[in-house]
């Protein structure tokens, strides 16, 4: 059963307290903690938008988690670049994961409605 965010913050507050994750020199434990709930409740949700266009889309759910990590790979890309760049790099990455076996209008989908990101 996935945890709730709630409890990945405490488990992860609890790791960080015992030594059996690396601590920040930049931040103290409480900033370092608030940093992963955050990209914890961004990664739900867009975990969340990504599967309701792969079940508008008809895709099984077996194939959710290679669409996931398409979805996950283009949040760093957006992160990374901005612009024309950006859009380039997309267009590169749905071309990987097409290769991969992914449908190619599934990963438009996805670039379109979760990134709104415009063609290269």
């Amino acid at each position: 059963m996935a945890k709730t965010i709630t409890e990945a913050r405490e488990a992860y507050a609890w790791q960080l307290a015992g030594g059996t994750c690396s601590a920040s020199l930049k931040c103290s434990a409480e900033q370092q903690v608030n940093r992963y709930t955050e990209a914890q409740t961004a990664n739900q949700a867009l975990e969340l938008q990504t599967k309701q266009v792969l079940i508008q889309r008809g895709i099984p759910g077996r194939e959710y988690v290679a669409y996931y990590a398409f979805a996950r790979a283009l949040a760093r890309l957006c992160r990374k670049y901005s612009s024309k760049v950006l859009a380039r790099a997309a267009g590169d990455l749905i071309d990987r994961w097409e290769f991969r076996g992914l449908e190619p209008e599934v990963l438009l989908a996805v670039r379109d409605a979760v990134f709104f990101i415009e063609d290269r």
